[in-house]
């Protein structure tokens, strides 16, 4: 955040620090403490009759005032050329000059607050906001576990778990409180595997919604279906909640499975939208295992490539974004049907909020079904301007 600024802010050391090279309060002329700026603030202290450089001049930062007397953090902005800490003399000339900092703060000219952590948390408005930009993207949706089936039946995988939605508004800073609740969304848990013989999968739960206040949200992932002897529906894109002068993109549906073909895999979305696990594999009635299908990949993202690839087939992880930025990774991709042992897990969709694979389906007495792959946690960038 900017600090404050005054014209006209100098003075004269009227009472030196203590010790004078590595004290850390000083006492300006009597009465011109008011010409400062609201601390914190950084402020060049030089020789008397000399102009500031090298080694007669220290860049410090002014940490509180009471009335004539400033508290001071000594030798800063080293790093940008700043000198270090000098011997401060009564008489010397402070000002709240412009420095370094000043210009590297009005380039910026924001603040951005990163929110990873799943649950609640608070942001707080800077001092001196104009306009928020708030990014959401919410929980993906945990692919649905396969069905374990007598021999000769059909068995079909779990549905891929779909993608989480991303939302995303500007703000005139004065229309939100002083601070507000960010709530970010955790990806949910794939369908349990099926220990019970001649029944059905377990459905994927769906991912949690990522909200700032009650200001905007994006809705969570649904979980994919589960596999049964007649279908393993793949999840629907979320849910939309229209916002006026919102963007919000729900593109991530997982992908179905079948018992009589490979797996369909999650749709790949466009602009960076969190995309569906792919299906887990069934198996025929003539007992011909399936491959699972592909998660679902990212595209439309100027300098990552034409599309990001999904998880393999099979129960591959999904390929995660660059952290920290409001893009989906890619999702799981489902896992193979097996005739002869336990079935693939889908594979786990990567950050941000990407559907898990579907599980693959398996065999009375002979293995468990394959679990649903975990959808990824969402996340919060809440970004000020000054």
């Amino acid at each position: 955040m900017a600090d404050a600024h005054k014209n006209f802010a100098v003075s004269e050391v009227a009472t030196a620090p203590s010790p004078a090279n590595s004290g850390t309060s000083l006492v300006v002329t009597a009465g011109t403490g008011t010409r400062f700026p609201a601390v914190p603030f950084n402020a060049v202290v030089w020789a008397a009759g000399a102009n500031p450089g090298g080694t007669n001049a220290e860049i410090v930062r002014v940490t509180a005032i009471s009335t004539d007397t400033l508290t001071i953090t000594r030798a800063q902005e080293t790093g940008a050329g700043g000198p270090s800490a000098r011997t401060i003399l009564a008489g010397d000339q402070i000002m709240a000059a412009i420095t370094a900092k000043t210009l590297t703060d009005a380039e910026t000219n924001c603040d951005v607050q990163i929110f990873t952590t799943t649950g609640a948390a608070t942001w707080t408005k800077p001092s001196g906001a104009k306009s928020v930009l708030v990014q959401l993207l919410a929980g993906g949706g945990g692919g649905g576990s396969g069905r374990k089936g007598a021999a000769g039946s059909a068995r079909y995988g779990g549905g891929g778990g779909g993608g989480g939605a991303v939302s995303e508004k500007t703000f005139q800073a004065s229309l939100l409180g002083s601070s507000e609740t960010v709530t970010v969304g955790a990806g949910s848990a794939g369908g349990a595997a099926q220990a019970t013989n001649s029944t059905d999968g377990n459905a994927g739960t769906s991912g949690v919604t990522t909200s700032f206040g009650g200001w905007l949200k994006a809705a969570g992932g649904n979980g994919g279906g589960a596999g049964t002897a007649t279908t393993g529906a793949g999840a629907n894109p979320p849910l939309s909640y229209p916002d006026s002068g919102a963007v919000y993109l729900a593109y991530g549906s997982g992908g179905s499975s079948s018992a009589v073909a490979p797996a369909a895999a999650g749709v790949t979305s466009g602009n960076g939208a969190p995309p569906g696990g792919g299906g887990g594999g069934g198996i025929t009635t003539g007992n011909i295992a399936q491959n699972g299908g592909a998660g679902g990949g990212i595209g439309g993202l100027t300098g990552y490539g034409t599309t990001i690839a999904g998880g393999v087939s099979n129960g591959g992880a999904g390929n995660a974004i660059t952290a920290n930025t409001p893009f989906g990774g890619t999702a799981g991709g489902g896992g193979a049907g097996n005739t002869g042992g336990v079935a693939q897990t889908g594979g786990a969709g990567a950050k941000y909020s990407a559907g898990g694979g579907g599980g693959g389906a398996s065999v009375d007495a002979v293995g468990n079904s394959g679990a649903g792959g975990a959808g990824a946690d969402g996340l919060a960038i809440i970004t000020t301007y000054y």
